[in-house]
């Protein structure tokens, strides 16, 4: 939650400097920049025993959003997208190795049904995720046509989920 969560902040205070510029960087236009925040589709709908994962996801949206709102206030010639990517084919599965001693899960943190078929379904979706070289393709077009969310192609089921989540807030339901 912490990583997710503090990762997307740090980079986003890293742009809000540059807004100050905005003043400067109007008169000149060859300045203009874009800012791509990796969010996940885990920030528009919610999924079971996934909780840390998802508020970390939706505080990355809510950031993106806010910087986006905030850049476009000041007139600063950066623009943001947040990149909302379906299950990808990485080695995410393998995270662990890589924390930090500090972060390590302690004995018993990582047992039990539920955390089992978490890792089961993320193992699962990976294997099966999208490439890569697919999601950098569709950065580069949302980049191009200055889109703020850079979504799964039409007919991916994360799509139909967050339709879903969507119509069951403006029906005020659960």
């Amino acid at each position: 939650l912490m990583t997710g969560t503090w990762a997307g902040w740090m980079a986003i205070l890293a742009v809000k400097p540059s807004r100050r510029a905005a003043s400067h960087s109007a008169r000149n236009p060859s300045l203009s920049r874009k800012f791509v925040n990796t969010v996940s589709m885990a920030g528009l709908c919610s999924t079971p025993f996934t909780a840390p994962y998802n508020i970390s996801k939706f505080a990355a949206l809510a950031a993106s959003e806010c910087l986006a709102h905030d850049l476009a206030a000041v007139g600063a010639p950066i623009g943001v997208s947040a990149l909302c990517p379906e299950a990808v084919a990485t080695v995410i599965g393998l995270s662990e190795r890589i924390r930090p001693p500090h972060l390590r899960r302690k004995a018993g943190e990582a047992e039990g049904p539920e955390f089992a078929l978490v890792e089961q379904a993320i193992r699962g979706a990976v294997a099966q995720g999208t490439p890569p070289g697919q999601i950098a393709a569709r950065v580069v077009r949302a980049i191009r046509e200055d889109r703020f969310y850079v979504l799964p192609e039409d007919g991916d089921p994360w799509l139909a989920a967050c339709d879903a989540r969507l119509e069951d807030v403006r029906l005020r339901r659960n």
